[in-house]
């Protein structure tokens, strides 16, 4: 597409690849991915999908470019699975600090194993 509109696109400085995560709100949770996500605009937590799509203008020239859902970090990477994998028995703490600590005791251990890295690359490579 970009070869196509050469002649009518403006220059890079004058163009945008513009990102939005507009909620998509839903009652009830029969979807996949539904989760409360943060609303800037009202500051509440909906249940709702978080789809982000990407847009490339310029000028005349609009196409969208990619669509993704926002996925949290524990649920991608299936996180509490492998840490029962490798610290069978062990709760995740509910507290912000005591949670912390506990990120810092494991994710070395999660990080050597193969399949966690590869959920784990891949989510930060999306």
């Amino acid at each position: 597409m970009l070869k196509q509109t050469k002649r009518v696109r403006l220059a890079k400085d004058h163009s945008a690849l513009i990102l939005d995560d507009t909620l998509c709100e839903h009652v009830g949770s029969l979807f996949e991915y539904i989760d409360h996500h943060y609303n800037h605009g009202d500051n509440t937590y909906p249940l709702a999908h978080n789809p982000i799509t990407s847009h490339y203008v310029s000028g005349p020239v609009r196409f969208p470019i990619d669509l993704r859902l926002y996925r949290r970090y524990k649920e991608a990477t299936r996180r509490e699975e492998f840490v029962q994998k490798h610290f069978p028995g062990r709760e995740i703490p509910t507290k912000k600090r005591e949670r912390a600590q506990f990120h810092k005791a494991v994710d070395p251990t999660l990080l050597e194993d193969p399949e966690f890295q590869i959920l784990h690359r891949h989510e930060y490579l999306l």
